[in-house]
């Protein structure tokens, strides 16, 4: 019975760094999908449709092709700031290409859609800015059909560190194990 109640154990362990991974069920302070502009809060996220229905990604989108993006600026006082939205393409050099400008405008409902084709495998950004300041008031990068090493060495190393665990406490119970029996017999062959 302990047995099962261990294998029990390591299986929800197992999948807990997946759910703590996942994106969305947390507040937006703990979003990845949220960045801090001038002391506000926006949130950025990228929609594509698959099988039918539409998806949601942060910072990694799967599939190159038609999306939606979307900022939704939290907080009140940036949502009467005339702003500006911008989307572009990095090439491996480092080159940007602007694929959608969004002319400046207020937002007073806090919501900012933009249909675009993100053609290519690679890196893209989302960019905030206010007309006649070269600064750009938030960015959010995306990787689209393109592997981010840095979170897949990560998961993997978790899952390693889990499988390792589950390996060496596996033994401990079975050293644990056979010690008993074995000492189950030692004590039925000593009595006469």
């Amino acid at each position: 019975m302990n047995l099962i109640r261990l294998i029990m154990t390591m299986g929800v362990a197992v999948g807990m760094p997946a759910a703590a991974l996942a994106h969305g069920n947390v507040p937006i302070q703990e979003d990845p999908c949220t960045r801090s502009v001038r002391a506000s809060t926006v949130h950025y996220s990228t929609y594509q449709e698959r099988d039918g229905k539409m998806e949601q990604f942060c910072q990694e989108v799967p599939h190159a092709g038609p999306a939606l993006l979307v900022v939704d600026i939290v907080d009140k006082d940036l949502r009467e700031q005339a702003l500006g939205v911008r989307v572009e393409a990095r090439d491996a050099q480092g080159m940007t290409k602007t694929l959608l400008e969004v002319p400046a405008q207020a937002y007073p409902h806090g919501v900012i859609e933009m249909e675009t084709r993100l053609d290519q495998p690679g890196r893209y950004a989302v960019s905030l800015f206010v007309p006649g300041d070269p600064d750009k008031l938030g960015q959010f990068e995306m990787m689209v059909e393109t592997a981010n090493y840095n979170k897949l060495i990560q998961q993997i190393v978790t899952y390693a560190v889990v499988a390792l665990f589950a390996l060496w406490l596996g033994i401990k119970v079975k050293n644990k194990y056979v010690a008993r029996r074995n000492r189950g017999r030692g004590d039925a062959a000593a009595k006469p």
